[in-house]
């Protein structure tokens, strides 16, 4: 999960690295005045007078940490502990460290971390590191103390790094109960920086609350950030609240990609008139296209399942010039007493197939389910290592929707050899699930929700040799694991 934003990563970088000279600075606190140690402080430093000031030295459970073997730094991800913590393999006080690194003070309306080196010479910002690992162990006994983080009276002075982990380790911790409220306040809060915000929604759509309801509603049309309003679109159609359909439309020109699948979830039939309107505006294949035909299915219009199982077959259905130009052609050579040619078959297109089995992971109407299944494995079926597109996004969207057959389908892919293969997989089943804005057709739902996963995703993690391939596979499997949790806690 993302607990850095660029900016402010690259000023906490700039700030680490000044707290690493060996020269106090007039940051540092004169080591004569050495504030009296914490209980936490004392169990994880030791006060040292580095040239006449305060040097934080580490022991015990932080020095294994950020010094030898594991060396972390600011990011939990780019260490060891960060896959142990997902397997569930660390032992109790290295969880117990990072639990201790997020516990703060309760006085005033902003926290003050208790385990912190209150000087520049030691390590800075261990509470990040704290946050993700407490979430990927799912330390659930921490829950408070990441929720006491951002009360209503902390809010504002807990900025916004503390406001991005919070948001990520609630996902990542799964007490919905608690979660909520907080989710709630933090979307509900008036901030210029609101990339929290996006992952805020997204885990109380996943969770299917109405919390935010009334905020997205009403930012529809009063809200400047059109991100913001893309991922309020997205949590009302993922929360099917059809009291805002009348909003929705009113801008659905600006975000119209967002608004025609919304639409299919809302359970409001007036939709209908206009995705057939929007499709007969929008006559060539698209990905907006099929949005809005997959749309129309889930509203009852099952017409219109024949255009999406002509376009996982790779075909492109004819618009009506071509349509025409083909009757012209017909009637001209029954004119002339001549039989019109055959077309030779094309080659099924695959990024079409992509695109509509993508598009198909949102169908829900089960009147055509069966023949949705067929299809997709069919697709799933018409295996070629060249244009492998095809058949592996008809995998993914098999899985998406729980075919465990598929899920088996694609563990045997994250061992292919194929680079590009391995990444639309761990892309697919999760490692892209924290950007809600990817393109859909290389995302779709953005998660596998099924825990047998998770020994081939560490296996990938154990294999790769680039560390954002690493990274990726971490995400994966806390957002499977978190996903799963979320559809059996409903």
């Amino acid at each position: 999960m993302k607990l850095i934003e660029r900016g402010s990563r690259a000023a906490i970088v700039v700030a680490l690295l000044a707290g690493t000279s060996a020269t106090a600075s007039a940051q540092n606190v004169a080591f004569a005045n050495a504030p009296k140690q914490t209980p936490l402080q004392a169990k994880y430093f030791t006060w040292e007078n580095e040239a006449g000031g305060l040097k934080c030295a580490t022991k015990g459970k932080l020095q294994e940490l950020v010094g030898d073997p594991n060396k972390c730094y600011l990011d939990l991800d780019e260490c060891p502990p960060a896959l142990a913590a997902l397997q569930g393999k660390l032992d109790a006080d290295m969880v117990a460290l990072f639990g201790d690194l997020i516990t703060h003070d309760d006085k005033g309306d902003k926290p003050t971390f208790t385990a912190a080196c209150p000087g520049v010479n030691g390590p800075q910002f261990t509470h990040l590191l704290g946050f993700k690992g407490v979430g990927y162990a799912k330390a659930t006994q921490y829950t408070d103390a990441v929720l006491g983080l951002v009360t209503k009276a902390r809010i504002d002075k807990a900025g916004q790094n503390i406001r991005s982990a919070v948001t990520d380790t609630l996902w990542l911790l799964g007490d919905k109960a608690k979660a909520v409220p907080a989710l709630k306040d933090l979307v509900e809060y008036d901030t210029r920086n609101s990339d929290y915000k996006h992952p805020a929604l997204q885990a109380l759509g996943a969770w299917k609350s109405d919390a935010a309801v009334a905020y997205c509603t009403n930012a529809l049309t009063a809200e400047k950030d059109g991100r913001l309003v893309d991922s309020c679109i997205m949590y009302l159609g993922a929360v099917g609240s059809s009291a805002a359909y009348d909003k929705m439309i009113r801008v659905m020109e600006k975000h119209d990609d967002y608004v025609v699948r919304a639409l299919g979830s809302l359970g409001e039939k007036k939709a209908i008139k206009v995705l057939e309107q929007y499709i007969a505006d929008h006559e060539a294949v698209s990905d907006k296209r099929l949005a809005a035909v997959v749309s129309l299915i889930n509203l009852g219009e099952d017409k219109h399942m024949a255009e999406l199982e002509m376009c996982l077959q790779g075909e492109k259905p004819l618009t009506t010039k071509q349509k025409e130009k083909a009757a012209e052609k017909a009637a001209k050579a029954k004119a002339k007493g001549k039989a019109v040619k055959p077309e030779k078959p094309k080659k099924a297109d695959e990024k079409l197939v992509q695109m509509a089995a993508m598009e198909s992971v949102r169908v829900t109407n089960e009147k055509v389910a069966k023949r949705l299944t067929t299809a997709l494995q069919a697709a799933a079926k018409a295996k070629d290592a060249k244009a492998w597109k095809g058949y592996l996004y008809a995998t993914v969207a098999l899985a998406q929707r729980g075919d465990a057959g598929a899920v088996k389908a694609l563990i045997g892919e994250l061992e292919s050899p194929t680079e590009n293969i391995r990444t639309a997989v761990i892309d697919t089943i999760g490692g892209r699930y924290d950007v809600p804005h990817s393109n859909f057709m290389n995302r779709g739902l953005g998660v596998v929700a099924d825990a047998s996963l998770l020994p081939a995703v560490f296996n990938y993690y154990a294999n790769e040799p680039k560390q954002a391939a690493k990274t990726k596979a971490l995400k994966a499997a806390a957002n499977i694991r978190a996903t799963a949790d979320a559809r059996a806690a409903k």
